[in-house]
Order: C-alpha cells, then sequence, then structure tokens
C-alpha cells in the first residue's frame, strides 16, 4: 500500500493492475483524481480513503472513512468505516459508480459529513449518531 496524504486526508492504494494478478483497474488513475478533492471547510478529523484495486480489499476498504471497491461495471462507494478501538463497517453509498463520479461523490459525502459532524467526530460515529437515511438524504438531494 502507498498512502498519500492531502490535508487531512490520507489515500492508502494496493497496486491494481500494475503489479497484482487479481487487479481489475489502475489504482493510481483514481488516487490521481481524489487528490484534487479539496474540502473546503476543513474536516472535522482526519479521513481515510482506500482504494482497492479488486475485490480481495487489501486497502481494508470497508474499515476505512471512505472505501473503494472496483468492478467490471465501475465502483462501489463505502462510507464511515473504521478499525480501530470501536471498529465499524462502513456502509455502501452507491453501486456501480462510473470512474468520472465517484470524485463527485466522494466530495459530496465528505461535504456532508464536514457541514453535520462534531469537531474531532470520525466518519464511523457521526454515521451511528446522523443516521444513514439522514445522510444519504442529503448526499442524493438535488
Amino acid at each position: 500500500m502507498k498512502p498519500v496524504i492531502i490535508n487531512n486526508i490520507t489515500i492508502l492504494s494496493c497496486s491494481g493492475c500494475g503489479n497484482c494478478k487479481y487487479g481489475i483497474i489502475d489504482t493510481d488513475a483514481m488516487v490521481n483524481l481524489l487528490e484534487i478533492v479539496n474540502v473546503a471547510p476543513a474536516l472535522p478529523a482526519k479521513c481515510k480513503i482506500a482504494v482497492a484495486g479488486c475485490s480481495r480489499c487489501c486497502t481494508m476498504p470497508f474499515v476505512r472513512d471512505i472505501g473503494l471497491i472496483p468492478s467490471t461495471r465501475g465502483w462501489t462507494v463505502i462510507f464511515g468505516g473504521n478499525g480501530g478501538g470501536q471498529p465499524r463497517i462502513g456502509d455502501i453509498i452507491a453501486a456501480d459508480v462510473r470512474d468520472q463520479d465517484v470524485r463527485e461523490l466522494v466530495f459530496k459525502c465528505l461535504q456532508v459529513y464536514s457541514r453535520n459532524a462534531l469537531p474531532k467526530q470520525r466518519t464511523s460515529r457521526f454515521i451511528e449518531k446522523f443516521g444513514m437515511d439522514r445522510f444519504k438524504e442529503q448526499l442524493f438531494q438535488n
């Protein structure tokens, strides 16, 4: 895994189709797309984004704040995971998302989180209190 750190966001990715026989996607291209996600105002707490290169999920996207898992039809986007002292499996926000739409969806997730979370509240605790239905409602309005 190679981490990329931008502001308060750490992006973890595997080698994808570059060095792994199971990789089905170029994870570097997705990391490059995500690197330009700029969230204003600043996030309430650190955020980890995991970009997997296949369904084996070496980067553990289900236990990261935001996880991305590829398939032949697009990306599965996961939000609200945590692998710490109080682990939480993230919730699937959307499936079969095209490459160009992933960045916008991640940006919207971070905006809703940023506007509604308490200071230093990670996404997992935020979702437990805020509620996934309410989160998706704000995420997909418009």
